[in-house]
């Protein structure tokens, strides 16, 4: 909210066969998807490395003056955690 300016935010948990996703998706003013990578702060940078050491990915979609989505996909093993 700070940096978006947004003013609704929406959460949403799904499950796959052999992974969780998490969709924040915001109504604030987006950035311009060719610079987002570049500019990348070291939390989002920091987020994306860690998700990427557990076989996860973590991806942000966004477009100038539209919001911004940001998707974390979690692995994980029905057989472990029975």
């Amino acid at each position: 909210m700070k940096h978006a300016k947004a003013t609704k935010t929406t959460v949403r948990l799904s499950e796959g066969t052999n992974f969780l996703e998490i969709c924040v998706t915001d109504n604030g003013i987006g950035s311009d998807p060719e610079t987002q990578y570049k500019n990348m702060g070291f939390g989002l940078f920091s987020i994306r490395e860690r998700f990427s050491s557990i076989g996860g990915e973590f991806t942000v979609l966004s477009e100038a003056g539209a919001g911004t989505r940001a998707i974390l996909k979690v692995p994980y093993n029905l057989k472990d955690s029975l």
